[in-house]
């Protein structure tokens, strides 16, 4: 969802730029996009003082989910076992993670090549002098609620601030079909 709203776009031009690119870590171009993997890295919380069972054990759970790696990635076994050896889910995309969006190679390589052009898309509206705010938020929440200049801007609380939908990942999911040579993927 954010990725086809433009947003969250730097890993995967991260990836395209190591897969696409004659590099030092990529002097054949033979490195194929294994995909993008997020882990959350927000300040340490006293996880003992959350819900009611402050077991060791349910602690050491709460912790971990709070940083529990989320992202893009193929459906290759291959690359599950070296992203997470012993498939705990922790690390990559096990049985037991839902975070994770698993695609076939081409889609991947859709993805970032998307990326790429929104990127592309917002050179040119700079290019052309768009230089508005243009807010994108989730759920009922827009940044504008944050910003000192939200009523400055006019934005705040307008028909044309952007709110991302679940609906947004189907597009995205169909955008990638038609951009890939061999289709394929699953979603959470």
């Amino acid at each position: 969802e954010d990725v086809y709203n433009g947003q969250n776009l730097q890993m995967l031009l991260y990836l395209l730029a190591l897969t696409a690119n004659i590099t030092p870590l990529n002097p054949n171009q033979k490195l194929r996009p294994a995909g993008i993997v997020y882990m959350p890295a927000g300040a340490a919380q006293d996880y003992s003082k959350k819900p009611n069972d402050t077991s060791p054990a349910a602690v050491q759970t709460r912790k971990l989910a709070s940083y529990q790696r989320n992202g893009l990635v193929t459906e290759s076994e291959d690359i599950f076992t070296a992203m997470d050896g012993t498939q705990s889910g922790w690390f990559s995309p096990g049985t037991e993670n839902k975070a994770f969006t698993t695609l076939s190679e081409p889609m991947i390589k859709a993805a970032a090549e998307f990326a790429q052009d929104k990127i592309r898309e917002f050179g040119e509206s700079l290019i052309n002098g768009e230089i508005s705010a243009k807010p994108v938020g989730s759920g009922a929440h827009l940044p504008c609620a944050y910003c000192e200049f939200a009523e400055v801007c006019g934005k705040y609380r307008r028909p044309d601030a952007k709110i991302i939908v679940k609906e947004d990942s189907v597009a995205f999911i169909a955008e990638l079909e038609k951009r890939a040579p061999s289709k394929g993927g699953k979603q959470p």
